[in-house]
C-alpha cells in the first residue's frame, strides 16, 4: 500500500464542504493512514471538537458517534450529521454515507448504550393521579425527567395551581404514584422524547408502561408531527427537530401564554397579529373571538437551565407570518414587518 500522504490529504480536505460548507452541523470523518489505522475527526460547523486515532473503521465510527452523543445526543440524526470516509488509495478517494447507511450505524450505537434507569417504587396513594387526565400526567413526568423541573414549578406552570397553596403536592402525587422518585429527576435530560422511549423499552418492569404511554401521547398530542403542516419548519428549524417541538410546547401550553394573551388584550383591547395586523374576530365574526397564536422570541439554545419564559418574551401573530418566522433562517418580527408587502 502507498505511503500515506498529508499533503494530499490537508489540500482535498480543503476542497471539501465539511471544511468551507455545511450541509449538516456536525461531520463525522475517519482517515485511512495505514492498513486498519484510522485517524477520527469529529467537526462542528467546521471546527474540531475531538481527534483522535483507532484501529479498524468500524471502531472508529463507533467513537466517531460516542463523541457526538456525549457533546450533543440531539445531533444522532441523518438531519445534522454526516459520516464521510477518506481512503488515498481509491479512484474517489472520498465517500459519503447515504443516510440509510448512517442510520443503521446510529441504531446500533444507540443499542449499545447501557442505559440503567432507577427502579420505580409506585405509591398506593391514587387522589392527585387520578385528579388530572394524560394530557396533564405526559406534561408532568416530561418536565420531571427531560427538565429537572421541582413539584412546585410543575404545580405551577403545567397544572396551573399557586405553589404557595400546593407546595408542589399535587406533581409530587403524580409522580411518586408511577413510582418516580429524586433519582429519576432529570434522568433523559439532553436526549430526546424518541430515544428516552426507546431506552424505557429495554426495560424488564410493568410499571415503566406508564411512562412509555404517557410520553407517546405527549408526542402525539402536544408535540408537532405533522408533516404536512409543520415538517417544513421542523427540518428548516436550526437548533433541530427536538428543539423545534420543545419551542412548540412553550408557545402553545406554557401558562405564561394565557397570561401574556390576557395582558395583551387588556392593555390594547383587542388580540391581533404585530406583524400584518389582522384580528381574526373582525375578519370571521364569533368563530375568530380571542384567537391568535403566541410566538416565543427567545430561542431554546439562548435559555438557561430552568429559566423561565416571560410575558414580555411573548408576542402575538397570525398563523401565516407565524409560520413565516419559523422558515429558516428564523428573522425576528422587526425583520417580517420590513419584508411583508400589503
Amino acid at each position: 500500500m502507498e505511503g500515506f500522504n498529508s499533503n494530499k490529504y490537508n489540500e482535498s480536505i480543503s476542497k471539501r464542504e465539511y471544511a468551507f460548507g455545511k450541509n449538516t452541523d456536525y461531520y463525522i470523518i475517519t482517515v485511512k493512514i495505514k492498513e486498519n489505522h484510522y485517524k477520527l475527526l469529529l467537526l462542528e460547523n467546521h471546527k474540531t471538537k475531538y481527534k483522535g486515532y483507532e484501529d479498524g473503521l468500524n471502531k472508529a465510527k463507533f467513537v466517531g458517534l460516542e463523541k457526538l452523543y456525549k457533546h450533543n445526543p440531539l445531533a444522532l440524526n441523518t438531519n445534522m450529521v454526516s459520516m464521510v470516509h477518506y481512503k488515498q488509495n481509491r479512484n474517489r478517494p472520498w465517500h459519503k454515507d447515504t443516510n440509510n447507511e448512517l442510520q443503521k450505524n446510529i441504531e446500533m450505537f444507540l443499542n449499545s448504550i447501557d442505559f440503567s434507569f432507577p427502579t420505580l417504587k409506585p405509591n398506593s396513594r391514587n387522589r392527585e393521579y387520578n385528579n388530572y387526565d394524560i394530557d396533564i400526567h405526559s406534561k408532568v413526568i416530561f418536565e420531571y425527567l427531560f427538565n429537572e423541573r421541582s413539584h412546585r414549578w410543575i404545580d405551577e406552570n403545567v397544572i396551573n395551581i399557586d405553589p404557595n397553596y400546593s407546595r408542589g403536592y399535587q406533581s409530587m402525587g403524580i409522580l411518586h404514584f408511577i413510582g418516580l422518585q429524586d433519582t429519576h429527576k432529570g434522568i433523559f435530560n439532553g436526549i430526546s422524547v424518541d430515544e428516552a422511549i426507546r431506552l424505557l423499552s429495554t426495560i424488564n418492569d410493568n410499571n415503566v408502561e406508564v411512562i412509555i404511554k404517557a410520553l407517546i401521547h405527549l408526542n402525539n398530542l402536544t408535540y408537532i408531527y405533522d408533516n404536512s403542516e409543520y415538517g417544513m419548519e421542523i427540518k428548516e428549524y436550526p437548533e433541530g427537530k427536538e428543539a423545534y417541538k420543545v419551542h412548540r410546547f412553550r408557545e402553545r401550553n406554557s401558562k405564561v401564554i394565557i397570561d401574556a394573551k390576557k395582558d395583551f388584550k387588556k392593555k390594547y383591547g383587542e388580540l391581533f397579529c404585530q406583524v400584518c395586523g389582522i384580528n381574526f374576530e373582525k375578519l370571521y365574526g364569533e368563530r375568530g373571538k380571542d384567537f391568535i397564536e403566541a410566538h416565543h422570541t427567545k430561542p431554546i439554545s439562548k435559555m438557561k437551565d430552568r429559566e423561565k419564559t416571560r410575558i414580555e418574551d411573548i408576542v402575538m401573530l397570525c398563523s401565516n407570518c407565524h409560520r413565516m418566522i419559523h422558515r429558516s433562517p428564523i428573522i425576528s418580527i422587526e425583520e417580517l414587518k420590513n419584508n411583508i408587502n400589503i
